[in-house]
């Protein structure tokens, strides 16, 4: 490690005697090394750190430090796991450095892999760029030796920069430049535009105005304290950049600053700190002939330094633009109506109000996070602002205001989902909406979705329904609300909500309205939500078949020929819950079917009071214990027994003397007998005979008749009546 140490510096020696000439010092940052793996994580700000060591001894490069060039990523919105050269370039061009570190690193099976890049912000390409692989115990030896390597290269790239830009013009001076007296010291500050551009400034003074100027230092920023003026009345300034390529600009314009003069300093009295802001107050010295006041400012980085200059009518001051929780000193003094600078005032100190710290995230909620945080003391905080993101480096966008200096915690509900991680970030702000920088970055992940119900189960075969059930969810008490219930009709198709739940002890569900189609295959899965309505993932898939209908009756018959009825007969069903049989009878096969009887334990049925001679038709279906009902049988036909035809070929016929009548015999086998009427008074008939064959001799009529014949069979059905038959009257 020695032997590194030494060649670092016995390589930068020659050039650190010239950058000590101009005090122009390479301003170089170190960034943190992104890691590639886990293992890695612990060399991250390790090898950053070896290097800014080696480098300081250098004493050839000027290191800014790491917060600062971490504060100005973040303002950026950058990530450092992904910076690209040109965001890079960005950085450095915004804090005046000259090159940049970077790299990575991953460490696996004993050895540690770094890739170390220099970056010249300058032209913004790469200076150096090296992969190093090593074992860790040797890794920062070869670190320090390869800052050799580092150091020579850097010094080539700034002396190229220098070359290409020899012949440049450069046009632009030094302004606004303003000197202050304090003590025994002369504080010079001033402005320049391109200040990326140059390696730094240099200082000359005079006793006279256009008396010989001499050097009295170099600085690479905007500022100088003379530590040792001349003793003498008056002391004039004047100030030169000094280009990259060693040129020196045209001067500025001179000013002169009058020693320890008779011009009392104001009385100083107090300063208030606000955010990134100071107010302060003073009132000048009595029968103080002053024609303004200058004020001046000083921190940890730099000397005291001329900030602003008021008229003499004023005795308050808001100093903005300042750095939160940063101790601030400032000094006034007075200017002579020859505008004179006297001494300086007592020096007051302030530091200024810093951003809310204690902040916490509590997650475990649905979709809440409870963010708290210690409040601010100032009067001067109005109160905080709330940033929010999905990313703990960027992308942080305001969520809430909170109005009152006193709180201490809020309730994000806002857009939140589930399981989900978001990081915070909260400044306070002032009356003028002025913000504190943004407080540490805090993370708390939300609670996931509800569990999902286990054991759901299925009831099968019943009528036109569906018994589901599940296990009930045990979770805290603002999660289970209730249950959803979807259906589908295939195991992997879609799933239609059909029921909530309300109750979360509640665990059954009877989907069973509209009422299910018969013997169909349901398939069914429960989620669980919670007071937030959000639904758990939908539990396995479980399935309910419906209960069939009876099977259709079989072996339906109808007897014909019966006298008004027929009776019906058919196969019992094989169902063992059938109660019984619908029978329906119309007028033809496609004709209504009306229902005639409910017949109950058996298989039979006499359809009774028929006309004679009709056709009907018959259809049966089973009825179970559910009241299901099955298909209707097919229809079957059968004719009630017809009446006999009537009489006809009535005739009289003599024989022996007698008068016979005479008929043709129906065509039936059963006619039984003829029943002979004689048509009375007023359409009154009288039967005035009954006979078995088909003749008969005509006696006891008298006067003439008309005379009509019915045939009867054996079952008692009588015909319709034949033609009327005129008998004249016997003798």
């Amino acid at each position: 490690m020695k032997k590194g140490i030494i060649l670092c510096l016995v390589t930068a020696l020659f050039y650190i005697v010239q950058a000590d000439a101009s005090d122009t010092k390479p301003r170089v940052a170190v960034l943190l090394f992104v890691p590639q793996n886990m293992e890695a994580t612990s060399l991250m700000e390790t090898i950053p750190t070896v290097l800014t060591s080696a480098f300081n001894r250098t004493n050839y490069f000027k290191i800014v430090e790491r917060r600062i060039v971490d504060k100005e990523i973040l303002l950026k919105g950058y990530q450092i796991s992904s910076l690209k050269n040109e965001e890079l370039s960005k950085i450095g061009g915004a804090l005046g450095l000259d090159f940049i570190i970077y790299g990575d690193v991953k460490k696996g099976a004993g050895i540690v892999t770094v890739t170390i890049n220099v970056l010249d912000i300058k032209v913004q390409t790469p200076c150096y760029q090296n992969t190093l692989a090593v074992s860790e115990g040797v890794l920062n030896d070869k670190l320090i030796e390869i800052c050799n390597v580092i150091t020579t290269r850097t010094i080539e790239c700034f002396n190229h920069i220098a070359s290409v830009k020899k012949e440049k013009e450069y046009v632009e001076v030094p302004y606004d430049l303003k000197v202050s007296q304090e003590d025994k010291k002369i504080s010079l500050a001033w402005k320049y535009n391109s200040i990326q551009h140059i390696s730094g400034f240099k200082i000359y003074r005079a006793t006279g105005k256009h008396e010989t100027y001499m050097m009295i230092g170099a600085v690479p920023g905007l500022s100088f304290v003379d530590s040792n003026p001349p003793v003498t009345e008056s002391v004039y300034y004047k100030i030169t950049a000094v280009y990259i390529n060693g040129m020196e600009g045209r001067p500025s314009d001179i000013v002169d600053v009058r020693l320890a003069g008779e011009q009392m300093p104001p009385i100083f009295l107090n300063i208030i700190p606000d955010i990134k802001s100071a107010h302060l107050k003073w009132r000048a010295y009595p029968k103080s002939s002053g024609s303004g006041f200058k004020i001046y400012r000083k921190t940890a980085e730099e000397e005291f330094r001329e900030i602003a200059s008021v008229s003499d009518d004023n005795s308050k001051y808001t100093d903005k633009g300042l750095n939160d929780d940063t101790l601030y000193n400032y000094a006034l003094s007075s200017v002579d109506s020859k505008g004179i600078t006297g001494g300086l005032s007592a020096i007051l100190k302030t530091t200024t109000i810093k951003a809310p710290d204690g902040v916490t995230a509590e997650g475990g909620k649905i979709r809440q996070i409870l963010i708290s945080w210690n409040a601010l003391s100032s009067d001067d905080v109005k109160g905080y602002h709330i940033y929010r993101s999905a990313d703990k480096t960027s992308g942080y966008k305001q969520i809430a205001d909170i109005n009152d200096r006193k709180s201490n915690n809020y309730f994000d509900k806002k857009d939140l989902g589930d399981l989900a991680e978001y990081w915070y970030r909260i400044t306070g702000y002032n009356s003028e909406d002025m913000d504190t920088d943004m407080s540490n970055a805090v993370s708390a992940v939300t609670r996931g979705k509800p569990p999902v119900p286990q054991g759901p189960a299925a009831k099968d075969r019943e009528p036109r329904k569906a018994s589901i059930r599940w296990e009930i969810v045990n979770s805290p008490d603002d999660e289970i609300m209730g249950y959803a219930v979807f259906r589908s009709t295939e195991e992997n198709g879609k799933y239609e909500k059909i029921a909530g739940i309300h109750k979360p002890e509640e665990g059954s569900f009877i989907d069973m309205e509209p009422p299910l189609k018969d013997n169909t295959l349901y398939y069914y899965r429960i989620s669980s939500y919670n007071s937030a309505g959000v639904y758990s993932n939908m539990s396995i898939p479980v399935s309910s078949t419906t209960k069939a209908l009876p099977g259709i009756p079989t072996g339906l018959s109808a007897k014909s020929g019966e006298v008004k009825q027929i009776t019906l007969a058919w196969n019992p069903n094989s169902e063992e819950d059938i109660t019984g049989y619908n029978v329906y009878r119309g007028k033809s096969e496609d004709n209504f079917f009306e229902k005639l009887a409910f017949v109950k334990g058996r298989t039979d049925y006499i359809d009774a009071g028929l006309k004679d001679g009709d056709s009907y038709f018959y259809s049966i279906d089973a009825v179970d214990k559910d009241n299901l009902k099955s298909g209707l049988s097919s229809p079957v036909t059968a004719v009630s027994k017809l009446l006999p035809v009537k009489p006809s070929g009535l005739r009289i016929s003599n024989k022996d003397g007698r008068k016979i009548l005479l008929w043709d015999a129906n065509p039936e086998k059963d006619i039984k007998e003829y029943n002979i009427y004689k048509k009375g008074f007023l359409g009154i008939s009288l039967k005035v005979a009954a006979v078995q064959g088909n003749s008969w001799i005509i006696e006891g009529i008298r006067g003439g008749a008309e005379i009509f014949l019915r045939a009867l069979d054996e079952t008692g059905l009588e015909s319709n009546v034949s033609d009327l038959f005129f008998i004249e009257g016997i003798k």
